[in-house]
């Protein structure tokens, strides 16, 4: 269905996360290079204060805002129908949004402080449309997810880093679930 909805636009996906192109590919049933592309945003999400936003939801949604917009700026002026997707995704431990692992032993420290735990996962989606020379809608949500870590051993997390310890260089904080 979302093919065909999709069917007399041109599909850009604000990202290069390999996962999303998955949901785009297994959930919306599309074909990479035929029925959207993805061109990463050049957005410096540093730029937002995430201590500046009165819930952590608000910030992944404007963040995933401006990622969109930034590639959706580039072509808004084609005269095509154009669909822009951004996306962001970060890790809520206690109402704090959990920063990137910087280096292993950051990566241990927060392994530890989630084991056990329960925290959120939450992703924001807006989605940027422009259909002829309409002017252009967006829509936005949010999708939260709970996820109760087990109790890790340090061995544990230590052997999880080591054969996942691309994770920590390439993208932010997710687990494997």
């Amino acid at each position: 269905m979302l093919k065909r909805l999709l069917q007399n636009h041109h599909v850009i996906l604000a990202s290069q996360s390999p996962r999303r192109k998955k949901i785009l590919i297994e959930n919306g049933g599309l074909e990479f290079e035929k029925d959207f592309v993805m061109i990463p945003s050049l957005f410096d999400e540093k730029s937002l204060d995430k201590k500046s936003f009165p819930t952590p939801k608000d910030f992944v949604i404007e963040n995933s805002r401006l990622k969109a917009f930034n590639v959706f700026n580039d072509f808004k002026n084609l005269k095509e129908n154009l669909i822009v997707i951004g996306s962001d995704s970060v890790v809520v431990y206690e109402e704090h949004i959990l920063e990137k692992p910087v280096d292993e032993m950051d990566a241990i420290n927060m392994l530890q402080m989630l084991s056990g735990n329960t925290h959120r996962v939450l992703s924001g989606v807006s989605i940027y449309i422009k259909t002829g020379n309409q002017v252009e809608q967006l829509v936005t949500f949010a999708a939260e997810t709970k996820v109760l870590f087990d109790t890790l051993t340090l061995d544990h997390i230590k052997e999880y880093i080591e054969r996942e310890s691309h994770l920590i260089r390439q993208v932010p904080m997710e687990f494997r679930i």
